[in-house]
């Protein structure tokens, strides 16, 4: 299994992070302009009794045995004892090129650290962006997108011959890992 982003979020539930709902909200409290204290809430997650609980059920999936996370969001949402639970193997890349507001401190550094040793092998290329894990963008796209959708031709910054660079890399490590699990 493999998720970018809030997709490794999933991945890390998947593997058995169990959300806790008062966790962040105890984190939030004093940290409310970090983005995972906001976009759970705008985008409708976890807001009402029924949907924490679900959220909160175990969602581990034993089928998968290996996990890779691309630069998550939502470290601090999991409960510290069902992350140093997990045994399956997880490879975590941090994307120190600050281009989506996700903190590696408090997220993909925190994962490292809040798993047991030898679990997690932690990757974090010096040029490495959040968004350097999506496709590369078409002539014109980053164009397209600031006049479309202004602030998201953030997603085409160097997405040419320099990210293709970057997924190859990205391919050899994920590829090396999974064969190893």
């Amino acid at each position: 299994m493999a998720g970018h982003s809030l997709g490794g979020f999933t991945a890390v539930a998947l593997a058995g992070a169990r959300y806790d709902a008062g966790r962040l909200n105890r984190f939030c409290e004093g940290i409310t302009d970090e983005l995972a204290c906001s976009i759970l809430a705008d985008w409708k997650i976890a807001q009402t009794d029924e949907d924490r609980a679900q959220m909160e059920a175990d969602l581990s999936d034993p089928r998968i045995v290996a996990f890779v996370v691309f630069d998550l969001g939502g470290t601090q949402s999991f409960s510290e004892d069902s992350l140093a639970q997990i045994e399956k193997p997880l490879l975590v890349f941090g994307a120190p090129i600050m281009s989506s507001g996700l903190t590696l401190d408090i997220e993909s550094r925190a994962l490292l650290g809040a798993v047991s040793p030898g679990v997690a092998k932690y990757i974090e290329p010096e040029t490495l962006s959040h968004f350097d894990f999506l496709g590369l963008c078409k002539p014109g796209g980053f164009e397209l997108l600031a006049k479309e959708e202004p602030g998201d031709e953030i997603i085409c910054m160097d997405a040419g011959p320099l990210r293709e660079e970057k997924h190859q890399m990205i391919i050899a490590e994920v590829l090396s890992f999974f064969s190893q699990h």
